[in-house]
């Protein structure tokens, strides 16, 4: 019985060896292959990012998830059309990965400030300038006259703006006052590869 013991014995060992080596090459696999499909869904949306700039670019479409509205070239990119306002957003991926999910018809490039409360999600993407103009749009979708420059000829270019007041927080909703605690409160922090 010893005897056949001490011959099973090392074939044992070797056969539990050569399968935690199955099971550990098995694991190394599947850790790759998910790499590969993060990184396959990563080219994918570069890819849709790029194919929806370049015909946005034609045709002066806007795409929000899955609905795309057709809006004036001056809608676009960096607010206004105005080419020495800064960008909106921290890079052009981020740009195409902008859904408002707005339902109504609440006007501004940030509607959803208005419409939802807000998450890290629909800020996460913005620019430090495109922060400013979330956070402000809240404010002039009920007249508010700024004093800032910057802004004040940014919402005077916007047909929806008509500025009547300096003070408006009385008129604003408690969605709205949430989101611009929200807003103020929210780290801004730029993305090191903007552009």
């Amino acid at each position: 019985m010893k005897a056949v013991v001490a011959f099973l014995m090392p074939i044992f060992l070797l056969f539990a060896a050569c399968n935690n080596g199955i099971d550990i090459h098995l694991a190394k696999e599947r850790a790759f292959e998910m790499q590969i499909t993060r990184l396959q869904q990563r080219i994918k949306v570069l890819q849709d990012s790029l194919s929806v700039y370049t015909s946005s670019a034609d045709t002066g479409t806007v795409v929000h998830g899955t609905t795309s509205k057709n809006r004036s070239i001056q809608d676009r990119g960096n607010g206004n059309g105005d080419p020495s306002e800064p960008n909106l957003y921290k890079n052009i991926v981020f740009h195409h990965a902008h859904v408002s999910q707005s339902t109504s018809n609440t006007p501004g490039l940030f509607p959803e400030g208005s419409d939802r409360l807000l998450f890290i999600k629909d800020v996460v993407y913005l620019s430090d300038w495109g922060h400013q103009l979330m956070l402000n749009e809240i404010y002039a979708r009920h007249g508010m006259i700024f004093n800032n420059i910057k802004l004040s000829n940014h919402f005077n270019a916007q047909r929806w703006y008509h500025g009547t007041s300096y003070n408006v927080t009385n008129k604003l909703s408690t969605t709205e006052l949430q989101n611009v605690e929200f807003l103020k409160t929210y780290k801004y922090s730029p993305d090191p590869q903007v552009q």
